[in-house]
């Protein structure tokens, strides 16, 4: 095996260990464990792709369409209101989150082209980055890639 698939398998690791990937598989672990926001989520989720079917084979009038909306709507607060669903969206969110921003510092890498100038894209979460977080320049300067 090449260093750069060892490389690659120890990145693996790090980001199953994370502290993010943890957070997710407890939400997900309390979601399991909890009937009564799973069946919250599966009635929810059939519902919508019901309306998509619906709309999409153009077998809905648009009174249909207005009722089945808002009642999705509804649907969708009560979800919100699931402090069980609320930390597995969150702990999805964030891991998501954390995954795309190493796949992008991992692109950046490889080809060598930065998304701004600056050097780190606006991903160390510093919060003042040009690269979509603020705009104080960045770290290191231009093309150096310091990421803190």
């Amino acid at each position: 095996m090449s260093i750069c698939h060892e490389k690659a398998r120890e990145l693996g690791e790090f980001i199953r260990n994370s502290e993010q990937a943890m957070a997710l598989s407890s939400a997900r672990q309390g979601f399991a464990e909890n009937p009564e926001s799973q069946e919250r989520m599966r009635v929810y989720t059939e519902m919508q792709a019901s309306l998509q079917e619906s709309v999409e084979k153009a077998q809905i009038s648009e009174k249909q369409m207005e009722l089945s909306t808002r009642k999705l709507f509804d649907m969708a607060g009560e979800l919100k209101s699931d402090p069980v669903i609320v930390e597995m969206i969150r702990a999805e969110n964030e891991y998501s989150q954390f995954v795309n921003q190493i796949m992008v510092i991992l692109k950046m890498t490889i080809t060598g082209e930065w998304i701004d100038n600056t050097g780190d894209a606006g991903l160390c979460g510093c919060g003042g980055c040009k690269g979509g977080l603020g705009g104080h320049g960045g770290h290191g300067g231009p093309g150096r890639g310091v990421l803190h």
